[in-house]
């Protein structure tokens, strides 16, 4: 079903790069979010929720730290296998025009 609004949890079908895909939003416009780069690992690691900053730097020799906020009229999506997951992570955020549809149950 189009939807005039979308909100954090919705579960969505989205169009990206010639694909269709089913993701959840995880943030909508103007929310914080936080990418922690392992260095050590070499993995981003995207850190979820309201999180102190001093939380984040637990080991601040191990870790860099970029607070990210979403654009005005995007959305930051998450797959729900996080292990196995193609989205905002790799992506970036999308547009509402790339949504085709929000699930309902």
């Amino acid at each position: 079903k189009r939807s005039s609004r979308y909100n954090v949890g919705d579960v969505i079908v989205v169009k990206t790069n010639d694909v269709i895909i089913i993701k959840r939003i995880a943030f909508t416009e103007g929310q914080i979010y936080y990418n922690r780069l392992n260095t050590k690992k070499e993995e981003i690691e995207l850190v979820y929720g309201p999180v102190l900053y001093d939380q984040l730097m637990n080991d601040h020799e191990q870790y860099s730290i970029h607070s990210l906020k979403v654009p005005l009229k995007h959305y930051y999506i998450l797959g729900d296998n996080w292990d196995n997951s193609e989205d905002s992570r790799f992506f970036g955020t999308i547009t509402k025009d790339q949504i085709l549809y929000k699930v309902i149950d």
